[in-house]
C-alpha cells in the first residue's frame, strides 16, 4: 500500500485516503522527503473514541503532484513514534501541534531515538 497521489486539481473523499501501518507510513513519508522538491502541506489528526486518525499531505513542487495517506493509532499516551523530524526539520512544526493538541509522542520531542 502507498500513499495516494494526486494532481494539485484534484479533490478526493476521505473514504479514498489510504491507511497505512505508522511504519510504512514513515519509510514511505521519509522517501518523497527526501526529494528536495517534496514539502509537508499538512499533517493533523482527528481522535474518536479510543483511537486517533492521522492524516498526511505531501507536495512536490516540481511535478505538481500531492501524496495523501493516514494511520490509526490507539489513544495511548505511552505510545512514542519515530518522529519526521529526525531527518526533516520541517516536520517538527506539525509533530509539536499533534504532541500538544492530541497527547501524541514523537521521538524527536521526547530526545529519545528509535529506529
Amino acid at each position: 500500500m502507498e500513499f495516494l497521489k494526486i494532481n494539485k486539481f484534484n479533490k478526493i473523499g476521505m473514504a479514498y485516503i489510504p491507511e497505512l501501518p505508522y511504519e510504512l507510513f514513515y519509510e514511505r513519508a521519509r522517501e518523497y522527503l527526501n526529494d528536495p522538491a517534496t514539502k509537508i502541506l499538512s499533517y493533523y489528526g482527528i481522535k474518536k473514541d479510543d483511537k486517533l486518525t492521522m492524516f498526511c499531505a505531501l507536495a512536490n513542487d516540481q511535478t505538481e503532484n500531492i501524496y495523501i495517506a493516514s494511520y490509526t493509532l490507539p489513544d495511548d499516551p505511552s505510545l512514542i513514534l519515530t518522529s519526521l523530524s529526525l531527518f526533516y526539520l520541517d516536520a517538527y512544526y506539525f509533530e509539536f501541534e499533534i504532541s500538544q493538541k492530541l497527547g501524541i509522542q514523537f521521538s524527536f520531542l521526547t530526545g529519545q531515538n528509535q529506529p
